[in-house]
């Protein structure tokens, strides 16, 4: 299984229903029931295989005494097919509002025009630039084809407003970008026309000042570079380049980890507090000190 799913053989039975797991998942998320996927895998034993064992892994979730069960891919699925039994599913919402919409998959999509059938009104927010999850299903062409699906789905044709400022980043970040993407022919040929794979824009940066946003610490030892850091933290603080401490955050894979500690003895060193929250938290207003966290919101 792993040789098939992954390019590797192992033994590793937990490594098997990883991958399996999975590619259960995107099939799911795909909306892709046995019987469809039966037509598609007549030519491949390696899915035929893994059609079997997913039907047989929906089997198991339908025993014949008992509750059923379902995972959340599947759950997608059950509500789509609630939706899909009710006439009055369009009429909920009067306005569907959707963000990160580049980062949807197939069944989101379907649940996402069902809802807004019965008015119209459906907004969805992305970038496709910014398409990260592939590996959890997403499809970025939900969002760059949304004009031919709304057309397609609710026979209505979509408004279009772009958002060409970027205000996080610095013009040189931004024309960094600008170039990466532009070297790309993001064009492509399906059987009904050639068409564009990606959106096209035009980004400019509010800030068009050439101060470096990003800067590396000098290789030393880790204690050193802990100093340097916060050396760094009291010079933005002097020539009031950040007005609060509390404006500066550090980012941990852990707070357990031993650089943590070692960041929070330097800045301690010089005279600054800091807040480290027992667990992941969003940013708000609290006492005047840097604040550690392992992930922000």
């Amino acid at each position: 299984m792993t040789l098939f799913l992954n390019g590797h053989q192992s033994a590793s039975k937990h490594k098997a229903l990883s991958a399996a797991i999975s590619l259960f998942n995107r099939f799911s998320e795909e909306s892709l029931t046995p019987d469809a996927l039966r037509h598609f895998c007549q030519e491949n034993g390696g899915l035929r295989r893994m059609e079997a064992l997913y039907q047989a892994y929906l089997n198991s979730l339908t025993p014949a005494q008992g509750p059923a069960k379902v995972d959340f891919s599947l759950l997608q699925q059950a509500a789509l097919r609630t939706l899909n039994g009710s006439s009055q599913a369009g009429a909920v919402f009067r306005h569907v509002i959707i963000d990160e919409y580049q980062d949807t998959n197939a069944i989101q999509e379907q649940l996402f025009f069902t809802l807004a059938k019965g008015q119209g009104n459906l907004c969805v927010v992305g970038d496709d630039d910014q398409a990260l999850y592939r590996f959890r299903g997403g499809t970025v062409e939900n969002f760059v084809q949304f004009p031919a699906r709304c057309r397609r789905y609710l026979n209505k044709e979509p408004a279009q407003i772009d958002l060409n400022t970027n205000y996080r980043s610095s013009e040189r970040i931004v024309a960094f970008y600008r170039a990466f993407m532009d070297q790309e022919d993001w064009r492509h040929a399906p059987p009904d026309g050639h068409q564009e794979y990606r959106i096209p824009k035009q980004i400019k940066a509010q800030r068009q000042d050439q101060a470096p946003t990003v800067v590396a610490s000098t290789p030393a030892r880790a204690e050193a570079v802990a100093a340097e850091i916060a050396g760094l933290v009291v010079r933005l603080l002097k020539e009031k380049k950040v007005a609060d401490p509390n404006q500066i955050a550090f980012l941990f894979p852990s707070l357990k980890a031993a650089c943590v500690e070692r960041m929070k003895t330097a800045l301690e060193a010089v005279g600054l507090k800091v807040y480290a929250p027992p667990a992941p938290v969003a940013f708000w207003n609290c006492p005047r000190s840097p604040i550690f966290s392992a992930s922000c919101c």
